[in-house]
């Protein structure tokens, strides 16, 4: 793989999970790991940020990246800047596709938390073979039916 600016990239920092997801990481990785934090919003993102230094101070220059699902030109900007995009943005089945496409295009790894089969059923005909031929995993629904589980475990 390319060398990248960013080991991963969450993009849509801003809602529930993918602020959840940002919350974990600023608690565990805070040496090595490259990541920056993406949205349609700055100023959502700045505020995400704000969270974040709250966790770990030296998070108070993580980047941010402004992307937008209506705009593939700006999905596929931020997928080139990293090795793994990680996607909470929803409902994927509205703005999932052009995401994987955009990964796909710039060789990157993709990961979501989406719990929408027919999505995952159409990522998986459309672009699974295109994946395989240039490198790049695709995993939908990560961690989507997990938790019961995985708090099963922790208690």
């Amino acid at each position: 793989m390319v060398s990248r600016e960013f080991d991963l990239i969450i993009y849509g920092a801003t809602g529930y999970t993918g602020l959840k997801t940002c919350q974990y990481l600023a608690r565990t990785y805070t040496e090595g790991v490259r990541w920056a934090i993406a949205g349609r919003s700055v100023l959502k993102l700045e505020e995400v940020r704000e969270k974040l230094v709250a966790i770990n101070p030296f998070l108070s220059s993580v980047p941010i990246i402004k992307a937008d699902a209506s705009d593939l030109e700006s999905l596929e900007a931020m997928a080139a800047q990293t090795k793994v995009l990680i996607i909470t943005v929803g409902p994927f089945m509205k703005y999932g596709e052009p995401v994987v496409a955009a990964c796909i295009k710039q060789g990157t790894h993709y990961v979501d938390s989406t719990g929408e089969s027919p999505f995952v059923n159409n990522i998986i005909h459309k672009y699974h073979q295109e994946a395989l031929d240039k490198g790049v995993i695709l995993v939908p629904q990560c961690g989507f039916d997990s938790v019961p589980s995985d708090i099963g475990t922790k208690m």
